[in-house]
């Protein structure tokens, strides 16, 4: 099995990130972003320190495509 291991920010997480917009996701509508291709075998939540001292919420997910399966939408 292929595995894709993508970290994101939670949905109630910040709007921007070094001054940059960012995109936040919770488990489903990652889930919807990827496709459902990819199975999902993990998910984890995860609270990060900046160097700043804010708190950041990750999700963190483990996905794959099944064996016999090449590629995505096959």
């Amino acid at each position: 099995m292929s595995l894709i291991a993508p970290a994101v920010f939670v949905e109630s997480g910040p709007e921007r990130c070094s001054g940059l917009p960012v995109m936040r996701y919770g488990p489903d509508s990652l889930h919807a972003a990827l496709g459902e291709d990819l199975l999902l075998i993990r998910h984890a939540s995860e609270h990060h320190i900046t160097p700043g001292g804010a708190v950041q919420a990750f999700n963190f997910t483990a996905r794959g495509i099944p064996r016999g399966r090449r590629h995505i939408g096959q």
